[in-house]
């Protein structure tokens, strides 16, 4: 890959329909400048997309507004409205208000409505079911029933506590990553274990075409694995020391996985790029000036482009 463009001073980006925007202190843009919204100065302190659509908050106003095509179709209330921890649910979000009708609340909102909820503390849905996740406890609610489900503690898989890291949902399965790389699987209807995973593997995954993909071992000994997630078993196993040793690779076990590449980033930087194919090829490595923050909000690869941006507020656009 070759860079095409360096854009500075660029806080946050997002994909909106096949379109890279960024926000933050200026507003909300695409990235060669053009004005989406026509707030003037004043700084949107979040933004993110559901449903075909950009949610996003301002400084001081701190309502929630819905963008779709270029234009804010709902604003709602003055509240203090917890965008950053909102969740999909069919054809609403899932969201907190901390004074909307002068009291703490759930609600399901969307372009036309403010549906409150008894059910609260939920951080993730899947298949009908709202679930709410504590540190090694989940608990199932079904969508529209303050009746809880099902409850379990990984305590009941494993001899010791092991802190619930993210939850993925696949067919009939809520898939469990845990601190410590273990993964569990459990049946939606009651929770019941499907399927256990105690391989050494990383912390961090991404679920993609019914596989899981993970970096993981010790120190000096790192493995890449992809994971069946029907099945729990591992499908492959592909040593990758001498490859981080020969390019000084530190992984920060941060992994993200498209149809045509897994990217891999490092802690210091660089990013790793290997192909998704059936021996999972290293392509090439991409150094940097700083490090690449982790998680997903950061790396987009679109339309065959290749969106990085780093520490500096340096976006890095790279084409095949």
């Amino acid at each position: 890959m070759h860079v095409i463009e360096k854009i500075s001073d660029i806080e946050n980006i997002l994909l909106y329909e096949a379109t890279v925007l960024h926000w933050g202190k200026k507003g909300l843009y695409n990235i060669y400048g053009t004005k989406i919204i026509n707030y003037e100065n004043i700084p949107i302190i979040y933004a993110t997309t559901f449903r075909n659509a950009v949610y996003f908050q301002v400084e001081n106003v701190n309502n929630l507004n819905i963008l779709r095509k270029n234009t804010i179709v709902r604003k709602f209330p003055k509240a203090s409205w917890a965008l950053i921890s909102a969740i999909e649910v069919n054809a609403y979000i899932y969201i907190y208000s901390r004074d909307f009708k002068e009291k703490p609340g759930y609600y399901f909102i969307n372009d036309t409505d403010i549906i409150e909820t008894s059910i609260s503390h939920c951080n993730f849905f899947f298949n009908e079911n709202l679930f709410e996740r504590c540190g090694d406890e989940l608990t199932c609610f079904p969508l529209n029933d303050i009746n809880v489900l099902w409850q379990i503690s990984t305590q009941q898989f494993f001899e010791d506590t092991r802190i619930i890291k993210h939850l993925f949902g696949f067919n009939d399965y809520i898939i469990l990553a845990l601190e410590n790389g273990s993964l569990i699987a459990l049946n939606l209807s009651d929770g019941s274990l499907a399927w256990k995973c105690k391989e050494k593997t990383g912390p961090h995954y991404d679920l993609f075409n019914e596989k899981l993909y993970t970096i993981g071992g010790d120190y000096d000994t790192y493995v890449f694995w992809e994971i069946d997630a029907n099945t729990g078993k591992i499908v492959k196993e592909i040593e990758v020391d001498l490859l981080f040793k020969r390019h000084e690779f530190y992984p920060s076990c941060d992994i993200i996985v498209y149809e045509d590449y897994i990217f891999l980033k490092s802690v210091r930087d660089g990013i790793l790029i290997f192909r998704n194919n059936e021996n999972m090829d290293f392509k090439e490595q991409l150094k940097f000036d700083c490090h690449i923050p982790t998680g997903k909000d950061n790396l987009i690869w679109h339309d065959k482009k290749l969106y990085v941006l780093d520490a500096n507020k340096m976006l890095h656009i790279f084409e095949e």
